[in-house]
């Protein structure tokens, strides 16, 4: 990182002694770049808080198709413990008929 830093200082220097201080046209061109660049941090940023916003929200879908899934369970066996109840009554009725006959 020092390292770096030590290379642009040395070409601002560079600059500096050929071309002379820098124009205003060149810092307000470092200015835009540097707005530039503040404002796709904060897109960035955004974008990463929209991502959480969007695994909360499948986090939610899951856990409610879990609950679906378990109230489906209860109802696939209320189905079928009324169905075999279903036809231990028809069952009984029709024994009881030939009892009667």
């Amino acid at each position: 990182f020092l390292n770096g830093m030590q290379s642009i200082v040395v070409e601002m220097v560079r600059n500096f002694a050929v071309s002379g201080p820098p124009t205003i046209i060149q810092i307000f061109q470092a200015r835009n770049a540097n707005r530039q660049a503040e404002i796709a941090n904060q897109l960035t940023q955004i974008a990463i808080k929209l991502a959480e916003i969007a695994n909360q929200k499948a986090e939610i879908a899951n856990q409610q198709a879990v609950i679906a899934n378990i109230f489906n369970g209860i109802f696939v066996v209320f189905f079928a413990v009324s169905v075999v109840y279903g036809i231990y009554v028809i069952r009984r009725y029709f024994t009881k008929r030939k009892l009667d006959v």
